[in-house]
């Protein structure tokens, strides 16, 4: 005799997630097009072969038991399972043909973006891809509303309840104050962050979180906001501003570095704490992603667990990286 998994056909699992979502044996016949003589013979199939009973009547409804309730949540898992093959089989039949619409706020995992987009690539050559720019409250409208398939961006509380999910991929970053090449502070003793205001500045647009965060660094220094300033969020525009002119900005510390090694920027001692929301992958709570969403965030995800210490919960404990910016 075979064992249980062996009996348990998929009709089985059809059936008895219909009555468990109906509570009616002629209603789920009707939805299953059969007689309701084959819903009973299935559902008497699959408890003798469980050796357990499944249902019961609570009035002129049958419910599930607590060995109903596992196997309907289990079958639920299952049949979710199936249809994601059904759907993955189908993309690699056809090369992966299809759109992905990503949203990008977020600059500090760049690596792990670029590392995910080419895994996706090298298995769905034909699909294509479009990378958005934007302010995260924009993106996630946008995303809420079907417009985009995932984002990836700083994963605030606030802007994502209750709604939205997603995966931390990266910590947030320090920030290292830079400045162009050649500036005055660059070779300025004992800098200071209050030496900065006399200077003028690229800082991001005030709607973006690290703006945010910056401005309440700021406050907490009991400095008031730099007053000659240019806003963007373009990089590539704060470069060429910052190669035109004489200005003060923000980096992520590793971009800093790498701009720094490029001879695009020179680097200061003055460091900003990382901002408290982590940087993550973002997708509808309630929504299932698309196949291609949903290999290209698995990809991301597992990723980033390979190669940073982001948690699996959040939010983790943050020490003070005072020490670590002596030899930064």
């Amino acid at each position: 005799m075979g064992s249980t998994t062996d009996r348990i056909k998929l009709r089985h699992l059809r059936t008895v997630l219909t009555v468990a979502g109906c509570g009616s044996v002629t209603v789920a016949a009707q939805r299953l097009f059969v007689s309701q003589a084959a819903v009973s013979k299935t559902i008497a199939e699959a408890e003798a072969a469980l050796g357990t009973q499944l249902f019961e009547r609570s009035g002129r409804a049958i419910v599930p038991t607590e060995a109903g309730l596992r196997f309907v949540r289990a079958g639920r898992r299952i049949a979710a399972e199936m249809d994601m093959l059904s759907e993955d089989i189908g993309l690699l039949a056809s090369g992966g043909q299809g759109l992905l619409r990503i949203g990008l706020q977020a600059i500090s995992a760049q690596d792990l973006l670029v590392k995910a987009i080419a895994q996706l690539k090298e298995r769905y050559p034909e699909t294509v891809i479009q990378l958005r720019d934007g302010l995260l409250p924009g993106l996630l409208l946008d995303l809420r509303a079907g417009s985009l398939d995932l984002v990836m961006g700083r994963m605030v509380p606030a802007l994502l309840a209750p709604d939205l999910v997603g995966g931390p991929v990266a910590l947030s970053e320090h920030y290292r104050v830079v400045a162009s090449p050649g500036h005055p502070i660059l070779s300025q003793p004992d800098l200071q962050w209050a030496d900065l205001l006399a200077y003028s500045w690229c800082l991001p647009l005030k709607e973006t979180p690290i703006r945010r965060h910056f401005d309440a660094f700021m406050t907490q220094q009991s400095l008031s906001q730099p007053v000659r300033s240019i806003e963007t969020n373009s990089i590539q525009t704060q470069l060429r501003l910052m190669e035109a002119m004489p200005l003060v900005a923000l980096a992520a510390r590793d971009m800093a570095r790498q701009w720094a090694a490029r001879g695009w920027v020179g680097l200061t001692p003055l460091i900003m704490l990382p901002q408290p929301d982590p940087i993550g992958i973002i997708w509808p709570a309630k929504v299932a992603p698309a196949p291609l969403a949903r290999f290209f965030r698995d990809r991301l995800l597992a990723l980033a667990k390979g190669e940073s210490a982001v948690p699996d919960a959040w939010p983790p404990a943050l020490t003070d990286p005072a020490d670590e910016t002596a030899g930064d």
